[in-house]
């Protein structure tokens, strides 16, 4: 047990000591337009559902989940879900995992993994987490793709499109960034996982915090 926790510890100041550089104040400084944006788009939200019922009060918790998502998204993986605009399939793959966690932390029979994941219910949360796993790799593959692309390439600093976007890098391609300088760089999994935490775990406890 002591050898399995000083290997987890020295995997974990490593993954530390990678990702620490991503969230520099100067870093974060740059999502300050995506914020803006996506709170705009979530004012809009709010105006349609109190003119929709007017007088009746409005529970606002669903529609800052969606914020936080859309705000997660594009922040950690360089990708706009539209979350506040349209019903995504991620997004509703992300309820259906979360469910599915909640009804097994209740129900005691289905912790033994060897029983859960043979029963309908548990093969059910392995398929969805599949997917979520899936957007995830494909997101980065697609990122890895885009940087070999444009490797030499520079952008016109004079090109009024860049302007407010040029230097502004998801938390992907940081973490893509520090991972090629690194030692022992992290595998597609351990990337994957990674970014699977920020997005999975990260938009519904802010949406908490936030509502």
């Amino acid at each position: 047990m002591s050898h399995f926790n000083a290997v987890l510890g020295k995997q974990w100041f490593h993954d530390r000591k990678l990702i620490g550089p991503t969230f520099h104040f100067r870093i974060l400084d740059q999502f300050a337009v995506v914020l803006s944006e996506k709170a705009e788009i979530l004012i809009k939200c709010l105006e349609r559902e109190i003119e929709r019922d007017s007088g009746k009060a409005v529970d606002v918790f669903p529609l800052i989940v969606n914020a936080a998502l859309d705000v997660i998204c594009e922040t950690a993986m360089g990708v706009n879900i539209r979350a506040q605009e349209t019903v995504t399939k991620y997004h509703s793959t992300v309820d259906k995992a979360s469910a599915s966690i909640i009804n097994r932390l209740l129900t005691p029979w289905y912790w033994p993994d060897w029983l859960y994941y043979s029963l309908p219910v548990g093969k059910k949360f392995k398929s969805t987490i599949d997917l979520l796993h899936d957007f995830t790799k494909g997101v980065i593959n697609k990122k890895k793709a885009e940087r070999q692309s444009q490797n030499g390439y520079t952008d016109n600093e004079d090109n009024e499109l860049n302007i407010g976007k040029r230097k502004r890098k998801a938390f992907l391609d940081l973490l893509l960034d520090q991972n090629a300088k690194d030692d022992i760089p992290l595998t597609d999994d351990e990337l994957r996982a990674q970014v699977d935490t920020f997005m999975f775990e990260g938009h519904d406890t802010t949406a908490v915090a936030m509502t």
